[in-house]
């Protein structure tokens, strides 16, 4: 409908990580308290929120774990990339088409009581 349901603000999304122990550097931290502050007593400040697309970080990720990256800008590209061959997985499949008879069945016993 072209409304906006709703967005994202900076407290809605973590800026940065704070779990587990403080990578840092205590004396490069303002606000540093080692128990109650291992990130410093100040609020990160970021942009994390915001919609932005990330291309290096995509591609560097998609190095690291041997997987592709791909931009997709339009309809026309996706339908290029789901035909390159490197990036299918052949597999056979059983299908269940039993139930194309027993659609058939009914569809004959309808007619035949119609």
């Amino acid at each position: 409908r072209g409304q906006r349901d709703g967005v994202y603000g900076p407290d809605d999304v973590p800026q940065r990580s704070s779990f587990g122990v403080s990578d840092l550097n205590p004396e490069s931290i303002e606000g540093y308290d080692a128990r109650n502050a291992p990130f410093g007593k100040h609020a990160a400040v970021g942009s994390e929120h915001l919609t932005a697309l990330q291309e290096n970080y995509l591609q560097q990720l998609a190095l690291e774990t041997g997987l592709h990256y791909r931009r997709l800008s339009d309809a026309a590209a996706l339908a290029e990339a789901v035909q390159i061959p490197e990036f299918a997985l052949p597999a056979a499949v059983e299908v269940d088409v039993r139930w194309y008879y027993a659609v058939l069945v009914l569809l004959l016993l309808l007619a035949i009581f119609i």
